[in-house]
């Protein structure tokens, strides 16, 4: 009978463990799915373990299987235009154990209306303890701030007052037309 009630606490901490395990993974898919920041996980094979509603939405399509297949069906394209090769893409790189921060990388596909500019990084993932091994993808949207930045420095280069600007070490990182022409020379 001993053995009995021992076994019957074990069972209950063991359910309590369970229910405690499957209302963290709840919580941990409620944050993924409502989350507005696009965010992937690829295995080593390059197939998407976790792909959230964000990253459907930026992307306009949802998890493609192979890295060989994401240029192509998500419509990635360098800032110059060009696409953006496959094994290059910052998801690629970090399956192969290199991390990316902040990478640009237009979206353009028949599924979404007008291109997207993403900032991208990318990480390994490598958990010896647990034999994962593959790579996480977090990308958002940059187009609105890459707009604003353009009509300004639109704006500065077109105004008929002088306007240079140096960082701390002493270099020019602005230097309009005006100034240009007030100066008759550049920075």
């Amino acid at each position: 009978h001993q053995q009995q009630t021992e076994l019957d606490r074990h069972n209950e901490a063991l359910a309590l463990a369970n229910l405690e395990l499957k209302t963290q993974q709840n919580l941990l898919e409620n944050i993924l799915e409502s989350i507005d920041i696009g965010i992937t996980v690829a295995n080593g094979s390059g197939e998407f373990t976790v792909f959230n509603t964000a990253a459907r939405r930026l992307l306009g399509v949802g998890p493609v299987t192979g890295v060989s297949n994401w240029t192509p069906e998500y419509g990635c394209f360098r800032m110059n235009g060009s696409p953006y090769p496959a094994d290059e893409l910052p998801l690629a790189r970090a399956l192969r154990g290199e991390s990316v921060h902040g990478d640009k990388l237009y979206i353009y596909n028949p599924q979404i209306e007008k291109n997207i500019l993403l900032s991208v990084s990318a990480a390994p993932i490598d958990n010896p303890a647990t034999d994962i091994k593959g790579a996480l993808c977090l990308f958002y949207d940059i187009t609105g701030e890459q707009e604003t930045k353009a009509l300004f420095e639109n704006v500065l280069e077109n105004i008929e007052i002088a306007v240079s600007l140096v960082d701390a070490s002493g270099e020019f990182i602005l230097f309009n037309a005006a100034a240009r022409r007030l100066l008759g020379v550049g920075p």
